[in-house]
């Protein structure tokens, strides 16, 4: 019988005068199998969370390699007291935020979305338009489409310079 064991494992680890037993080494045998077999079943378990993964990352691959595309533009107008409005930008806008000077109103459009952010009224009121180079969006009224005659307003795009 061994009067040392491993640290981790309790394996057995015999001194000079310890008597050494066959039923010593089944039990540490025992110990060592089931250790190796945890290990498998984690491997394993990970093998196959990489294997389901790996749709999902080579679709992210396209929009990784263009990394660094964007750009973000910013722009003012005034209200001209109309129902819609377009904006020309310098690159393939994705998204535009628009934002009264002084007001808590504002909307925020993205491409691939019919319906605006907004803190308010009903998205179905803002028919867009996206272009290559533009935005249009549209409103019941020069107010809701924030463009009310005289009135101020920002806008942040992002930009796909890509495109």
């Amino acid at each position: 019988m061994s009067s040392k064991h491993t640290a981790n494992y309790q394996l057995c680890q015999w001194e000079a005068e310890d008597a050494v037993r066959r039923t010593d080494f089944n039990e540490d045998n025992l110990k060592i199998d089931s250790a190796i077999r945890a290990v498998d079943s984690r491997v394993s378990s990970l093998s196959s969370m990489v294997a389901s993964q790996g749709g999902s990352l080579s679709s992210h691959g396209s929009a990784i390699s263009r990394l660094g595309n964007c750009a973000i533009q910013t722009l003012t107008y005034t209200g001209t007291n109309t129902t819609s409005k377009t904006v020309s930008f310098s690159g393939y806008p994705v998204m535009v935020i628009v934002r009264g000077v002084g007001g808590i109103g504002y909307m925020m459009f993205m491409r691939g979305t019919d319906t605006p952010l907004t803190p308010y009224s009903n998205p179905d009121k803002y028919p867009t338009t996206w272009g290559s180079r533009s935005f249009t969006w549209s409103a019941s009224s020069a107010s809701s489409a924030m463009n009310s005659s005289g009135s101020e307003y920002y806008i942040l795009a992002l930009l796909d310079m890509s495109k």
